[in-house]
């Protein structure tokens, strides 16, 4: 075996090393290294076997294109920490293997596929560095359903331009972690929805949207960092992040969508004082019983009142967080419900004694028993619908002379409404519709009364005398 070192220098000094090696068929080998041996430049011949030194960590582009697919293994050492993936043909890309655990490759995002496919080992960790993705697009995405199993941290960072991640996470279960591109603006619908491996996430600065579900169900992750400059945390963006414990949310952010940290049962949050937008099931279940969300005292849009959330002027109800309250009356100044506000409460009676509106899915039709003192109540028109989800017990007050209508669409009826008025209360315009089964308490001396007025005598058989 011969060496020759070739030693170049002008204003720069350039070196390589060659190991050539004759045999009797008049073929000759040639390795080329950097000239520290840690990288292969060039290799020639595809039939005898070459010694890589220890040394050598990558090998370049190209190098192995001719190389006999046979003796691949002899010329890929157990040293090799990194091989680019265009290297050599997919057909005996499983034959390169690192001695090292977790294993480490360079991809472009179109080889990705291929690479998964090739890959059966569910016992590793595959560290794949994606070097590049189609440029026509500002996105990626990913769609892995046959290799459910295959473990993978992947690396983004030299993925230049990319604005958006769309990975569509259901398909990567077993994505332990990953890093983005500081060019990253955006986490698109569900990105890495449904990653229950998922424990290590780095976000880049330049983000100012978490979309919607981009972290729901991923079950593992404990922490994350939320740069500075994010603006909007979309809905279910973090749903069922069991794990979660500290999470600093940025001054920047101005929005909070609906369950996005709902069933984060050990989240503790602060809630910066810039948020102006909060949806009321935003924090269902958040914290768990005692680690309850807490507002920025100097945040100019909200006020909480023993874990009540309300507008800055207390005239709508935006969430109700107190696990502790059992019984609840609605403050005279409230005149609107807002969506989810009453979502996984566990309040057992709520009083009304003003007319309000209600924005959708409110969750009153949770609540088991409900009082309304005042006229022409209209209740929500919404899937907490009476009786759908859990009321079953409606007290009208004694000056209550008109209601709007009472309507069981639910599949658990409601069981009792109870009239405290000695005069039966008209329906303005609406509907009394119950289930057979509901009974209807009136006060023993309206007893007649009641079961004689206009659709109250529908029931007559129902009503009953206190």
């Amino acid at each position: 075996m011969k060496k020759l070192l070739i030693l170049l220098s002008f204003a720069f000094v350039f070196a390589i090393s060659c190991e050539r090696e004759d045999e009797s068929d008049g073929k000759t080998k040639t390795t080329v290294y950097d000239t520290v041996r840690t990288e292969i430049l060039h290799h020639v011949n595809d039939t005898i076997r070459t010694v890589v030194y220890d040394t050598v960590r990558t090998i370049a582009t190209d190098t192995l294109q001719v190389v006999n697919y046979d003796t691949v293994r002899s010329i890929i050492t157990d040293t090799v920490l990194i091989v680019n993936y265009d290297t050599v043909s997919i057909a005996i890309y499983d034959t390169i293997r690192v001695a090292i655990s977790p294993e480490q490759y360079r991809l472009y995002s179109w080889q990705l596929y291929d690479f998964m496919k090739s890959k059966t080992d569910t016992s590793l960790i595959y560290n794949v560095k994606i070097l590049d993705y189609n440029p026509k697009e500002d996105s990626i995405r990913l769609s892995m359903d046959k290799f459910r199993n295959i473990k993978l941290n992947l690396d983004l960072k030299d993925c230049k331009g990319l604005t958006r991640i769309s990975f569509r996470g259901y398909y990567l279960p077993n994505l332990v972690a990953i890093s983005l591109p500081n060019s990253i603006t955006e986490l698109g619908y569900w990105s890495f929805a449904h990653c229950p491996s998922l424990s290590s996430v780095v976000l880049p600065r330049g983000i100012t949207t978490i979309g919607s579900g981009a972290f729901e169900y991923c079950s593992a992750l404990t922490s994350i960092n939320i740069p500075e400059g994010v603006k909007k945390i979309d809905y279910w963006s973090f749903y069922g992040c069991s794990s979660l414990r500290t999470l600093i949310l940025p001054e920047s952010l101005t929005y909070i969508g609906d369950s996005a940290f709902a069933s984060c049962t050990n989240l503790r949050i602060k809630i910066p004082q810039n948020v102006s937008h909060i949806a009321g099931d935003a924090f269902v279940g958040t914290g768990g019983e005692y680690n309850l969300p807490v507002i920025d005292e100097n945040n100019p849009y909200f006020v909480c009142v023993e874990h009540v959330l309300f507008n800055n002027d207390k005239t709508e109800l935006i969430s109700f967080w107190n696990h502790w309250c059992s019984s609840y009356t609605l403050p005279n100044s409230v005149s609107k419900i807002a969506k989810g506000a009453f979502m996984g409460t566990t309040l057992s009676s709520l009083t009304i004694n003003k007319t309000v509106s209600f924005d959708y899915w409110t969750g009153v039709g949770l609540i088991r028993s409900l009082t309304i003192n005042c006229n022409n109540f209209v209740f929500p028109d919404d899937s907490g619908y009476l009786g759908r989800n859990g009321t079953e017990n409606i007290t009208f007050g004694e000056n209550v002379s008109s209601i709007s209508s009472v309507v069981d669409y639910g599949d658990v009826t409601i069981q009792t409404i109870t009239l405290k008025s000695t005069t039966p209360p008209i329906f303005d315009g609406g509907a009394l519709r119950i289930s057979n089964n509901c009974k209807i308490m009136v006060p023993k001396s309206a007893l007649n009364d009641y079961k004689s007025a206009p659709l109250w005598s529908n029931y007559a058989n129902q009503i009953v005398g206190y």
